[in-house]
């Protein structure tokens, strides 16, 4: 969900996602008007299924090539591999807060 905010703008970015999720949700209207509800429900499990799947494999994919830098990074640099609070950036640290 985008939410507006009075005192600020949307960027060019965000202003593009808006137009496309308003033209997703204007097709999913036509959808149901054309073919019934239950078409438009069907389309998007369809496409809830394909995003999940997506992300399911970018996180995948994200992992591998983590663990791939990493392993090589410990192969060529020997030292302890002891990782402590001051190892992580403040903006890291902070970031759930």
């Amino acid at each position: 969900m985008i939410k507006k905010s009075k005192d600020k703008e949307l960027s060019v970015e965000q202003k593009d996602r808006f137009s496309k999720l308003t033209t997703l949700i204007d097709k999913f209207e036509e959808t149901s008007l054309t073919y019934g509800p239950a078409s438009s429900n069907e389309l998007k499990n369809r496409i809830n299924k394909v995003i999940r799947s997506f992300d399911d494999e970018f996180k995948s994919i994200l992992n591998h090539k983590f663990e791939s830098f990493w392993n090589e990074s410990k192969n060529s640099v020997k030292k302890d591999n002891i990782i402590s609070e001051v190892d992580i950036p403040k903006f890291l640290r902070n970031y759930k807060r």
